[in-house]
């Protein structure tokens, strides 16, 4: 599986910074953690998937006091 991330940022002045983010902006279904457990009895059962984030996007301000 292939997901896709962006991060992006700008200095609107010299104190105040703009940001965005982006994570699985395709909102595609993966599993983040697979296990797999030999000793369960039904086979079915002996694979574990936990699934990955799906799609998120985040913005906001960075203020700097001094530089």
């Amino acid at each position: 599986y292939e997901i896709v991330n962006l991060h992006a940022n700008a200095m609107l002045t010299s104190h105040l910074e703009l940001f965005v983010r982006a994570s699985n902006l395709f909102d595609r279904t993966y599993a983040e953690v697979a296990s797999y457990n030999a000793a369960e009895r039904n086979a079915a059962e002996r694979a574990t998937f936990t699934p990955g984030a799906p799609r998120q996007a985040f913005a906001g301000l960075k203020w700097e006091w001094s530089k």
